[in-house]
C-alpha cells in the first residue's frame, strides 16, 4: 500500500499503544531513523514528513500529504468534519 509503512505503522504503535502525543513521536522518530542499525524505506519523504510535523501536521498526515502523486489534493477526515488544508501544502511552508 505505502512504501513507508513500517515508519508510519511505527507511529501509530507509539500513540495507540503507548499513548505518544505527536511531538513524543516526531522525537521518538528523529531519534530512530540516525541508528545505524536502522534502514528507512523512502528516507527522504520520511525525512520531509518530519519537518512538515515542526508545523503541527500528524506524522500521518504529513507522510500521506508528501507520498502522494503529484497533482493530487489532500483531504483528511477528522472527527468532525473534513477539511482540506491548503496551508500544508510541501511548497507553501
Amino acid at each position: 500500500m505505502y512504501r513507508q509503512n513500517r515508519s508510519l505503522e511505527t507511529a501509530w504503535v507509539l500513540s495507540a499503544a503507548y499513548g505518544f502525543e505527536q511531538l513524543a513521536i516526531r522525537e521518538a522518530l528523529l531519534k530512530i531513523i540516525v541508528l545505524e542499525n536502522v534502514q528507512i524505506e523512502n528516507e527522504t519523504e520520511v525525512s520531509a514528513a518530519l519537518e512538515l510535523t515542526a508545523h503541527g501536521l500528524s506524522f500521518a498526515d504529513a507522510l500521506h500529504l508528501i507520498g502522494r502523486p503529484p497533482g493530487c489534493g489532500f483531504v483528511r477526515l477528522t472527527a468532525r468534519s473534513f477539511d482540506a488544508p491548503s496551508r500544508w501544502s510541501p511548497t507553501g511552508l
